[in-house]
């Protein structure tokens, strides 16, 4: 009795995570059992709708090989997204990219191409995270049990933390206000 269903949103593929945009809450990251990411503006979709034209999404985001679960909006810059997957990387994308075709290799379809994929971990990638005030720094960890840090100024890995678990790590988020605290939590 405290909730309702607002409004439905079919997609194409079985959901793994949602993520709403922190500074526009209307465009929702949705990253499915395909390997893509797809944002949808919600505002510009029907309330309820079954119809098929309602699943396509306003921007699709390529570049990973495989699904997984990692998905966070970065806090601090606008239409930045990263992802992890199953195939052991890393991307980030700028969604604002589909509206310069030139910097999205000439594409203007919706389909966006990542930013930058990193790889370096050894086995899927659980989670992601963009520290809170250093907008440049994104998290990732995966079944490898490691954290990596990596930096998207010049798109190479920071730091490494080598068996952060004893066994895969799953969870990763930065401290909101003390820059050099991070926690991560696994399956030991």
């Amino acid at each position: 009795g405290h909730s309702r269903v607002d409004q439905l949103l079919m997609v194409e593929a079985q959901v793994l995570k949602l993520r709403a945009m922190p500074q526009a809450s209307n465009l929702l990251a949705v990253k499915m059992t395909n390997g893509y990411v797809s944002i949808f503006d919600i505002e510009k979709r029907p309330k309820f709708s079954d119809d098929v034209a309602a699943m396509v999404p306003d921007v699709k985001l390529r570049g990973h090989r495989k699904a997984g679960f990692g998905l966070a909006w970065n806090p601090s810059t606008l239409g930045f997204i990263a992802s992890g997957g199953d195939d052991q990387l890393v991307c980030y994308w700028d969604i604002d990219a589909v509206s310069d075709p030139e910097e999205n290799g000439g594409n203007a379809s919706g389909d966006v191409r990542p930013l930058h994929s990193f790889s370096g971990h050894s086995d899927a990638v659980h989670e992601v995270a963009w520290h809170s005030s250093q907008d440049h720094l994104l998290g990732s960890v995966s079944e490898d049990k490691s954290f990596r840090l990596w930096d998207t100024r010049t798109n190479h890995v920071a730091q490494v933390v080598e068996d952060a678990h004893r066994g895969g790590v799953y969870g990763v988020d930065f401290h909101p206000v003390a820059s050099y605290q991070f926690a991560t939590c696994g399956a030991d």
